[in-house]
């Protein structure tokens, strides 16, 4: 870790520049900020939750209805998981449809290349 130098008067009043580390405080806040934002950062496999399309069901289940803003925002939300999706036989029969490539292009979402 780089210090930045600090000015310090002596007793003949000429500035001098010495090298000085962190107080303790400061050292303190930043490992606490650092443990703080690796403990909020989402990990990516927590981010994949096919349950958040769950506003797509009937989008995905009838040529008739389209998606909705809340589909759309979902989608987006899980765009990188779809090709994790896809692979999984649970979804794939929606996520990996010609109905699905429809929904994505309503949804200005372009079709993941797996």
């Amino acid at each position: 870790m780089h210090h930045l130098p600090t000015l310090y008067l002596n007793r003949t009043r000429s500035m001098t520049m010495t090298r000085k580390g962190p107080s303790p405080l400061v050292t303190s806040l930043l490992v606490t900020a650092l443990i703080l934002s690796s403990q909020l950062a989402p990990r990516a496999e927590a981010m994949c939750d096919a349950s958040r399309l769950l506003p797509c069901l009937p989008a995905f289940s009838s040529p008739y209805v389209q998606p909705t803003a809340e589909c759309c925002g979902r989608l987006k939300e899980q765009q990188p998981c779809l090709c994790d999706f896809m692979k999984d036989p649970r979804y794939r029969k929606y996520v990996d449809s010609p109905r699905a490539k429809e929904i994505l292009q309503t949804c200005q979402i372009p079709y993941p290349r797996c």
